[in-house]
């Protein structure tokens, strides 16, 4: 018997943004942000279901997912536009999606801002080379904001695991511990 290679059709697909998000009961989630001139739309699919969701944000977005994990997902964009908006979803929960708008990082010299969840407070940290803000969650609250000195570049932020701090590392080489009250 003469086998012969399986034949496969090329499908280009233009990519912005990928992300894969693996749940405790082996469930997981699929995005893909597809940039083609006929099509920018973000698609989300469930593998518990089967079904694919598709989302149509106008700005950048952050998934939540009821497990307490997110992703990030940034917008394609041919010219940066340094619009510090996000487009939240609560994914397989029943809550509406929100639009949350970032201030205080301008001007800076890079287009993106690097955001960090802390689910345990509802609260997102944004790092810039500004400095960091603290914006509640949903309602986009600025809570604080620390300039951070001599920081001509980037900047990213994490949480502690406790959540009760922040370390802010810019142009790596200036660490900042910020401790946060609760």
């Amino acid at each position: 018997m003469k086998s012969s290679p399986a034949r496969f059709r090329s499908v280009a697909v233009f990519a912005a943004a990928l992300a894969w998000i693996v749940h405790a009961d082996t469930s997981y989630h699929l995005a893909l942000w597809v940039n083609h001139p006929r099509n920018q739309d973000l698609y989300l699919y469930h593998s518990d279901t089967g079904s694919v969701d598709v989302l149509r944000p106008d700005v950048h977005a952050i998934l939540f997912f009821s497990d307490g994990q997110w992703e990030g997902l940034l917008k394609p964009e041919d010219t940066p536009t340094y619009r510090d908006e996000y487009d939240l979803v609560w994914v397989d929960q029943p809550r509406d999606p929100w639009r949350l708008v970032v201030q205080g990082h301008t001007p800076r010299h890079y287009p993106l801002l690097f955001p960090r969840y802390l689910p345990q407070s509802e609260q997102m940290a944004f790092a810039s080379s500004q400095g960091v803000s603290l914006v509640s969650v949903p309602d986009g609250e600025l809570l604080h904001f620390w300039e951070l000195v001599d920081t001509n570049g980037h900047a990213h932020v994490r949480p502690t695991p406790d959540e009760k701090a922040l370390v802010a590392i810019a142009e790596e080489r200036a660490l900042y511990w910020i401790p946060l009250a609760h």
